[in-house]
């Protein structure tokens, strides 16, 4: 049940968002330039990194969602399940379990990260502007695993927007559809 009575019993996140618009915009946008522009990670790494750590929030709204996703864009079926369980068993590259090792100390542990961690990482082969993008998709999904976990939207009692033919577009886009009304001044943020 969510918390916010005026959304109903079974509030989806974008519900929830179209109660502050502003910051939606904001923060939908954020997610497009983190998740969707070109960079060190690919958009499989990014989405695989975002389940994972909706994962280890135990955030069942994002896991499930960002799951889906990540399976989409060519994750194995059960993989994601694997790593949250234990990812020192499982049967990915090295340079992958090291982008996971830093997200899940930065998610479980982040007061306690060292330039050890970021030296880790190196060696395993990403370079500076990954671990920006991976310390980016760890922060995103820290915030909207608060925002649907502080506000009641549960996987289980959301129908998903996903399916398996549906092309995944932008997060702001995705809003949009689902009836965000952006703010007139907002207009050219999102560019329409």
């Amino acid at each position: 049940m969510g918390f916010m009575k005026s959304l109903g019993e079974a509030p989806h996140l974008y519900d929830v968002m179209k109660t502050s618009p502003r910051m939606a915009v904001y923060l939908f946008k954020m997610t497009d330039e983190i998740m969707l522009v070109e960079g060190p990670l690919s958009d499989t790494e990014r989405e695989l990194i975002a389940a994972y750590v909706s994962g280890l929030n135990t955030c069942s709204f994002c896991y499930r969602g960002h799951k889906a996703i990540a399976e989409m864009f060519g994750v194995e079926e059960g993989l994601i399940d694997s790593l949250v369980e234990d990812l020192e068993a499982a049967d990915i590259s090295e340079k992958l379990k090291a982008a996971l090792r830093y997200s899940k100390k930065l998610t479980e542990q982040p007061g306690k990260m060292q330039s050890a961690d970021a030296e880790a990482l190196y060696a395993a082969g990403w370079n500076e502007a990954a671990l920006m993008n991976i310390a980016e998709v760890c922060a995103l999904f820290a915030m909207y695993n608060r925002l649907a976990d502080g506000t009641g939207v549960i996987a289980g009692n959301t129908t998903t927007t996903l399916t398996a033919n549906k092309k995944h577009g932008t997060y702001i886009q995705n809003l949009i559809d689902f009836g965000l009304k952006v703010p007139d001044d907002m207009t050219p943020i999102v560019g329409i």
